[in-house]
Formats: structure tokens, sequence, C-alpha cells
């Protein structure tokens, strides 16, 4: 509407038009908006005269509003009463200034009032449409949606009825991992968590039974021996004797299993509580080797210490004490006669590294995995003869692992085995 009376404003400065000489098109023109907008046109001249009035009411009178002075000052004004769906617009005429320097002379003002009530009933029609149309993309939006949630929450019902099979302690099921890619996922981790749960009930089981066995065997034993003498009459001193070493062999090994067993409880239940202190490294090594050198000149088996550095480290003495004397303990047991075995000590700036290397029967490859499972043994009947537990590897690993540290092994089978170890010089919680 605007641009409409603007161009209008336009003509009307570019014709004598105010000056009384009515162009019958731009005339016609001006009355045709008047009747498109339901409105009312004045022109006025710069004598403040109306020349034209299209409701032919005030031609040849004088017009003195407020709008119409600010608009000979070159100020157009917008008046809109959006309560009584009206507006007016008064816009100036001009002319190209006489001097020819550019500027416009404003010589009449064009005032342009339009009923806005056709366009207001146009928005309402307009506002009821797009309310039918919001309300019913609206219902169709809650069906779509109602739609989507039974396909999106099928695959998550069905891992629920799953999971209540999982809870009664069915491991051996696995949650159906077909839809969405979030459903694979979470499918996917619940599924691994099952796995390690089950392999950790394959161990729990496996451990109870190894630990039923080993306690029950050296019982057995001393039942039968001492069954054995109560059912023969004027048995000789000798027997009794060679008896009741047999059965104080069998109850010292019953007491070993049980502390093993005691110290790897007590290590899980404390894991990662120890009582650190600045330990020469080389020093324990030497006490170890000392304590061990009477089993090993037994079987004439030479012990070896090689001390590249000297080595302090912040770690438990008692369980590092512990693990490393079981690491030298298998060498020898394990050995053969006349055999050797080498302990090597390094160091850097931030770990600490021992071999234990020995010459004795070695350990087949699909067993090295295992030595460190409780209980395990690769040659049963040769632990039976040397008095292992089954359980040193095991607490040796546990010590490394509560210091942050590691252990391998590598073995040629026939030839020896050698197992190193690496741990921090700084232990840190």
């Amino acid at each position: 509407m605007k641009y409409t009376a603007q161009n209008m404003a336009n003509q009307c400065g570019n014709t004598a038009f105010l000056d009384g000489q009515m162009d019958s098109i731009l005339l016609a023109e001006i009355n045709q908006m008047a009747d498109v907008y339901s409105g009312r046109i004045f022109v006025v001249n710069e004598s403040y005269g109306i020349v034209l009035d299209t409701a032919s009411l005030y031609e040849d009178r004088t017009c003195v509003s407020d709008e119409v002075f600010r608009c000979m000052t070159g100020n157009s004004s917008i008046v809109e009463a959006s309560d009584r769906h009206y507006m007016s617009f008064a816009l100036p005429i001009t002319i190209s200034d006489q001097d020819g320097n550019g500027k416009q002379q404003i010589v009449g003002v064009l005032v342009f009032g339009a009923s806005t009530q056709s366009i207001a009933s146009i928005v309402d029609v307009m506002n009821e449409k797009a309310n039918v149309l919001l309300l019913l993309g609206f219902l169709l939006l809650s069906v779509f949606a109602y739609g989507m949630s039974g396909v999106f929450a099928a695959p998550f019902r069905r891992a629920i009825v799953q999971m209540d099979a999982l809870e009664t302690g069915n491991l051996n099921m696995e949650l159906d991992s077909q839809g969405f890619d979030v459903n694979r996922k979470a499918a996917d981790a619940v599924n691994a968590i099952i796995h390690r749960l089950k392999v950790q009930d394959e161990s729990r089981q496996q451990f109870v039974s190894n630990v039923s066995h080993e306690l029950k065997t050296p019982i057995t034993s001393c039942k039968v021996m001492a069954e054995s003498l109560i059912g023969q009459e004027n048995v000789p001193v000798e027997i009794y004797q060679d008896f009741f070493e047999s059965i104080l062999e069998e109850v010292d090994r019953e007491q070993q299993i049980v502390t093993d067993l005691l110290e790897l409880v007590r290590m899980d239940d404390m894991q990662g509580v120890l009582n650190v202190s600045q330990v020469n490294i080389g020093t324990m090594l030497e006490v170890i080797l000392r304590r061990l050198k009477p089993i090993a000149q037994k079987r004439d088996i030479e012990l070896v210490l090689e001390i590249i550095r000297p080595v302090t480290a912040l770690v438990d003495e008692t369980k590092i004490s512990l693990a490393l004397n079981n690491l030298v303990d298998n060498a020898i047991k394990y050995n053969r006669d006349s055999g050797r075995v080498l302990v090597h000590l390094d160091a850097d700036h931030k770990y600490f590294y021992l071999t234990v290397e020995d010459t004795g029967v070695g350990i087949p490859e699909d067993a090295r995995e295992h030595i460190f499972e409780r209980f395990y043994r690769v040659d049963k009947a040769r632990s039976r003869e040397t008095g292992g537990t089954g359980l040193g590897l095991a607490i040796t690993k546990s010590v490394l692992a509560m210091h942050h540290g590691v252990i391998k092994v590598e073995s040629v089978l026939g030839e020896g085995s050698k197992f190193m170890i690496r741990v921090p010089l700084r232990y840190t919680a």
C-alpha cells in the first residue's frame, strides 16, 4: 500500500496536476487505487489547498492537519489504528529544484487512508485454517510417533524379556542384537558382560573344585595310612615311624596350602593396600638366595646373582620378597640335577627389571597362558614330588599387579624357562 501511494505521489509531482490540470489517466489510477483498498485519497498543493478528494467532499478546501504540516517539512508519516482497522499514509510530492543542484522541492502532499478490515478478515480466515492444519498435523504426528515408538521399543521389550531370564542365573543365552544401531551396541555390550560373567563363573567353579581336591588329597593320604596302621597288629616301630613321618609331611603340605590360600584371599580383600618403603632390591635377592641355597645344594644346583647396578625401589618389602622367593624357589624345584639358576637385576630411570632363568624341564606352549592360574600344574605328578601347592605363581602375579608391575615367561620344553618381571621404582596408589 505504501509503495503504491509513493508511486502515485511521484506521478503527481511530474505533471501539472497540482495546478488544477487534471491528467485523466493519473486521475483514473488514483480513483482505482482508492477503490481497490476501500480507501480515500487527498492531494494537497503547497498552499494547503485540496486539489483532489476521491470522495468529492473537500475539494477546493484547505487542509491543515498535523500530518500534512509534517509532510511539507519533508517528514512522511504512517498512522495505523489496528483496533479500528484503519491505516493512513502522508507522503510528500516533490519536484526537482529549478536551480539544477539535484535537490528535491516539496510542492504538495498525498494523503492516503484505507481500511484494513478486509486484510484482517483474510488473516482471520488464514489463522482458522492454520489452526485446523496444525491440529490435523498434531494428530497425524501423534499417530506416527505412537507407531514409531512401538517399532523402536520392540527390540528393547525383547531385551527386557531376555534380561529377566538372565536374572534367574541363566548365563547360557545372549541378548538379541537385531534392530537399530543403538540396540545392537547395547546388546553387544551386555553380551560381552555375560561372556565375562560366564568366564568368571567357570573360573570360580574350577577354583572351588581345585581347592576341594587339593585340601582333600592330604587328608585322604593321612586317613589311608592311619587305617593301614590300625588294621595291622604288632607293627614294627620303624613302620610306625615311617608312616607318621609321611602323615606329618601331608599335614605340613595341608598347612602350606591353607597358608597360601589365606595369603591370596588377604591380597584380594586388600587389593591396592600396600605398606611401601624404600627397599634395596639387590640386598633382598641376596637374602632370598642365601635362604634357598641349602635346597639347591641338595641337587647340586648352582645359584648365580647378577646385579648390573644398585636398585632401590618404593615397594611393599614383605609382598615383593614373597613374589621373588616364589620365582627362585620354582626355578630350583623344576630344575634338573646339577642345573643352574641365574637371577639378573637391572634398572632404568623408571622401572627395575628382574630375570629368573633356569635350566629345567621347561613349560609346554599350551600351558604357558595357564601357569599363573590358581592350582594349575603343568605336571601334577612332579608337583606332588616337589611339594608345590600350585599357588606360588598366582601369588606372584597378584603381588606384581598390586605394584603395577608385569610378568612374562619364555620357555623351551626340555631346556628351561625364563621369567621376566618389570616393576615401577616408585609405587603410585
